[in-house]
């Protein structure tokens, strides 16, 4: 069995199509052979960049509300959700710093390697970070983890 952690760049693209969304919802398709982490904080990224995309003037369009219905339930229900601890947002603070990273794309990276070792323990072969963020993801892989940009990825 496979383990991967998906930012909130890739879990967007689950709900609305966008350069590598045929990338995630392979991934996501086979989601019982594998297992899917993701942050609590990347939680809140998904539902605000949701409801962003989808604001109309003085409401959200049925369209967003729809897919913001759907992740909630998906959040809830499908993936595995690493909780943002004390430890956590240390270990986010000092690969910050150590990679020059965002604040949020620090707590994706350290709960990416939170997901990695649980992972380990559990017997699987390694997590695969998958993210958009270039950034991101050449931190990920000086950290050791392997990556796997969505948009730069074929399908298959």
């Amino acid at each position: 069995m496979a383990a991967y952690y998906l930012d909130a760049s890739a879990v967007v693209k689950e709900y609305v199509f966008e350069p590598g969304s045929p990338v995630v919802g392979e991934i996501l398709d086979t989601e019982a052979l594998h297992d899917i982490h993701m942050s609590d904080i990347g939680g809140v990224e998904v539902a605000a960049g949701l409801a962003r995309r989808g604001r109309g003037r003085n409401s959200l369009s049925e369209p967003f509300q729809a897919a913001i219905r759907e992740f909630q339930h998906d959040f809830d229900t499908r993936w595995l959700i690493v909780g943002t601890t004390t430890d956590l947002l240390h270990e986010a603070r000092t690969l910050a710093i150590r990679h020059f990273l965002r604040g949020y794309d620090a707590v994706h990276l350290a709960a990416a390697l939170e997901a990695d070792r649980l992972a380990t323990v559990a017997g699987e072969r390694g997590l695969t970070s998958v993210s958009a963020d270039t950034a991101l993801n050449a931190a990920a892989e000086a950290e050791g983890l392997r990556v796997l940009d969505p948009t730069r990825t074929r399908p298959g």
